[in-house]
C-alpha cells in the first residue's frame, strides 16, 4: 500500500473536492480503466495457456522477420534492433555451446564431463598412435626429398610439370612433427603416468599441430595423390632400384589417422580452449590462429628452371665431375660472406670458450654434431641480442585484418631457441650411454650376442639423435635468415618494417659483456646476422662440411674447411688443371 500512498500524495487526492474527484474518474473511465473488484483481480491472475501459445507466435513472428535479410532498405533504428535481438539469441546460444564442447570431449575420450584433466587413455593414444602417424608422414618426405637431395631435385621437377602445389602440401605435411615438444610429452606420460594433465598446460603444442593441418586439412586428398605421384616418380628416377622403402598403405593409414582421428579432436580442443564452438572451416579460426593468405597452399611457383640442367647431370655421367665444381661456386653472396665470418673461428678456442667444465670431454673433437653446437652457442652469445634488443625500432603494417609485427616474429624466434639445445643434450645423453656399454665387455658368447645387439641399438638411437640435434639447428637458421633477408630487402627498398636502420648499436661492455655487433649500424648487424645464420644452414646442408656422418674421416675435417674458404675456388681450380702426368709425378 506504500505505493497507492505514494500516488495519492502526488496526485493530492486528499486536496480534491466531490466534483474534482467525479471528474478525475470519469477522465480514468475514458481512457479504458476499469474498477475491478478484488475476485476480479484473482481471475486475472490466473494462467491462460491458450492466450501464452498465441503471444508466443506472434513474438516468434515478429523476430523472424528481424532475423531474416532486408529485401529493402532499412532505417538505422531497424537494424540496431535486429542487431540487439542477434546479441541476445548469441548470448542465450553460449551456455548450450559450451554444453555441446563437453559433449564432444567426453566422447570423443579427450576429458570427463568437467573438462579439467586429460584422460589417460587420449595421452596414450597420443604418444602411441598419433605420434607415430606424423612420424612417418615425416620420414615419407625425408626419404623422397633429403635422404639423396640430387634424387630429391628430380623428383620436385617431376612433380612441379604435374602441379606445383604437391611438393608445397608434402613440405607442410612433413613439418608437422616436432620431435622436441612430442619428445616432452613422451617422457612426461612415461615418468609420471598416474599424474592427471590439466588441459592449459598442453595448449601452445595441440594448438601448433591444430594450426599446422588446420592449413592443409581441405587438400588431404591431394597429399595423398602427391605422395603417390613422388613414389612413383622415385622409383623411376633411380637407376641402382636403391630406392627408399615406402609402403603406400601405411602412408594412406598415417594420413587417415591425422586427418580423420587426430584432427577433430584437436578442433574440438581448439573450441574449449576459446570457449566457443567454431565451424569448420571458419574465418573466426584464421584470425585466432593469425593465418596469412600466404601461408595458405597455392602461393608456390614452379621449381628453379636454372637447376634443370644441375638435375639432368646424372642422366650423364661422363660429365658429372665437371659440372659438380660450378654448381659448389654458385653461392649467393649472403652464403659467401657468411662463411668468412665462419672461417675466422677456431675450433679449440671455441671448445674453451664454450666447454670450461668439460662436460662434453667425451665427444671428440672430430664430431659434427659437437662443432655445430659450438658454433650454435657462439652465435647465441654475440648474434642473439639482436631478436631482443630495443635498440631497434619496429614499424607494424597491417594486411587486411592481419597485422604484420617483426618484433613479435624476433621474440618468437629468440624462445625457439631453447629446442637446438634441448637436441643436443639428447644427443649428448644417447653418446655418453653408448660409450658406457661400449667399455663393458661381454664374458661369455651367449652375453656377446645381447651386447652387440644393445651397442646395434645404442648406435642406432645415438645416429638419431646426432641427426635431430642438426636438423633442429638447421631449421632455427633457416627460419632466422629468411626473417633477417626481409627486413634487409625492406631496408633497401621502402623502409616500412625498421623505423631507424642507420643509428649505431651502442652496448655498455659491464653490463651486457663484449659483443661483435658494438659499434656496428642496425642494418649493418641485422645483414651481419643474417648472413652467419645462411652460411651455418648451409654447412648443415647436403653440400656443407657438417652434413652425412656423425664424425669427420681422416683429412676431411682439413678438406671441409679449405672448401668453406674464401680461396677455395682457386685451389679447385689448381686441382683441375693439373694433368694426370703430374700426379704420377706426385705419387712418385
Amino acid at each position: 500500500m506504500k505505493e497507492i500512498d505514494k500516488t495519492k500524495d502526488n496526485i493530492k487526492v486528499n486536496q480534491l473536492d466531490d466534483s474534482q474527484r467525479k471528474k478525475l474518474f470519469q477522465q480514468f473511465v475514458d481512457a479504458g480503466g476499469q474498477v475491478q473488484t478484488a475476485r476480479q483481480a484473482r481471475r486475472n491472475l490466473m494462467i491462460d495457456r491458450n492466450k501464452q501459445k498465441e503471444h508466443q507466435k506472434k513474438l516468434d513472428a515478429h523476430y523472424s522477420r528481424q532475423k531474416a535479410p532486408a529485401k529493402t532498405k532499412k532505417s538505422a533504428n531497424t537494424s540496431e534492433a535486429a542487431l540487439q535481438v542477434n546479441m541476445s539469441g548469441r548470448s542465450e546460444d553460449i551456455p548450450f555451446e559450451k554444453f555441446r564442447i563437453r559433449m564432444k570431449l567426453r566422447f570423443q575420450g579427450i576429458t570427463r564431463f568437467s573438462t579439467l584433466f586429460f584422460k589417460t587413455r587420449f595421452l596414450n593414444n597420443m604418444n602411441l598412435k598419433y605420434k607415430p602417424a606424423l612420424m612417418e608422414l615425416q620420414n615419407a618426405y625425408l626419404s623422397l626429398f633429403k635422404q639423396n637431395p640430387r634424387r630429391g631435385n628430380q623428383i620436385i621437377l617431376r612433380l612441379d610439370k604435374i602441379s606445383p602445389i604437391y611438393y608445397e602440401l608434402l613440405v607442410k605435411i612433413g613439418d608437422i612433427y616436432d620431435p622436441i615438444d612430442l619428445r616432452e610429452l613422451s617422457d612426461n606420460i612415461a615418468n609420471f603416468p598416474d599424474i592427471p594433465r590439466q588441459l592449459p598446460e598442453l595448449k601452445s603444442l595441440f594448438n601448433s599441430i591444430f594450426r599446422k593441418l588446420y592449413i592443409i586439412k581441405n587438400y588431404e586428398n591431394t597429399i595423398y595423390n602427391a605422395f603417390d605421384k613422388a613414389i612413383e616418380i622415385c622409383h623411376n628416377v633411380t637407376e641402382d632400384k636403391q630406392y627408399p622403402g615406402l609402403n603406400k598403405r601405411n602412408i594412406r593409414n598415417a594420413l587417415y589417422t591425422v586427418f580423420y582421428v587426430l584432427y577433430p579432436r584437436l578442433h574440438t580442443l581448439f573450441c574449449q580452449y576459446n570457449l566457443t564452438l567454431f565451424d569448420d572451416p571458419d574465418i573466426r579460426i584464421d584470425d585466432l590462429l593469425e593465418i596469412i593468405p600466404a601461408e595458405r597452399p597455392g602461393n608456390r611457383v614452379r621449381y628453379d628452371l636454372s637447376r634443370i640442367q644441375q638435375d639432368q647431370d646424372e642422366d650423364f655421367p661422363e660429365v658429372t665431375r665437371q659440372d659438380e665444381e660450378p654448381s659448389e661456386e654458385s653461392i649467393s653472396p649472403m652464403v659467401s660472406d657468411g662463411l668468412k665470418i665462419m672461417h675466422k673461428l677456431d675450433f679449440s678456442i671455441l671448445r674453451k670458450k664454450y666447454d670450461k667444465s668439460a662436460a662434453y670431454e667425451i665427444l671428440g673433437d672430430n664430431d659434427k654434431v659437437l662443432l655445430a653446437y659450438l658454433l650454435y652457442l657462439e652465435f647465441d652469445h654475440e648474434y642473439a641480442m639482436i631478436f631482443t634488443t630495443n635498440k631497434i625500432k619496429y614499424n607494424m603494417e597491417y594486411l587486411g585484418s592481419n597485422m604484420v609485427d617483426y618484433r613479435r616474429n624476433m621474440q618468437e624466434l629468440y624462445n625457439s631457441m631453447r629446442k637446438p639445445q634441448q637436441a643436443f643434450s639428447i644427443y649428448h645423453e644417447a653418446f655418453i650411454n653408448y660409450s658406457r656399454l661400449k667399455n663393458q665387455k661381454p664374458l661369455t658368447n651367449d652375453h656377446y650376442i645381447n651386447y652387440s645387439k644393445q651397442v646395434d641399438e645404442l648406435i642406432k638411437k645415438k645416429d638419431i639423435a646426432g641427426s635431430g640435434a642438426r636438423m633442429v639447428i638447421k631449421s632455427f637458421m633457416e627460419k632466422t635468415a629468411s626473417e633477417l633477408d626481409t627486413l634487409v630487402s625492406d631496408m633497401n627498398d621502402r623502409q616500412m618494417y625498421i623505423n631507424n636502420p642507420q643509428d649505431l648499436i651502442e652496448l655498455n661492455p659491464e653490463i651486457e659483456g663484449e659483443k661483435k655487433l658494438h659499434g656496428l649500424k642496425i642494418y649493418e648487424a641485422i645483414q651481419t646476422v643474417r648472413n652467419f645464420a645462411a652460411a651455418f644452414a648451409y654447412r648443415l646442408g647436403p653440400d656443407g662440411d657438417l652434413y652425412g656422418k656423425l664424425e669427420y674421416m681422416e683429412k676431411e675435417s682439413a678438406d671441409k674447411k679449405s672448401e668453406s674458404s674464401p680461396r677455395s675456388a682457386s685451389a679447385r681450380a689448381a686441382k683441375t688443371n693439373q694433368s694426370i702426368l703430374d700426379e704420377l709425378d706426385d705419387i712418385l
